[in-house]
């Protein structure tokens, strides 16, 4: 299972994507609207954890 994280928090987006790492998943984190969206264009996800309120725009 691959897992899109978009969080513009870097302590917050740090702590996530280590410990889902930990747990053996394949992560890919982000951080604003624009690399999100490339992101889920080019790479196929099964879950994505959203920051909604995002620098660049509203994340839902």
């Amino acid at each position: 299972m691959r897992i899109l994280l978009v969080e513009d928090d870097a302590i917050l987006g740090n702590a996530l994507r280590d410990h889902i790492a930990a747990e053996g998943w394949d992560i890919d984190w982000v951080v604003d609207l624009h690399a999100a969206m490339h992101a889920v264009d080019t790479t196929s996800y099964s879950l994505t954890l959203l920051d909604p309120g995002l620098p660049d725009g509203c994340g839902l």
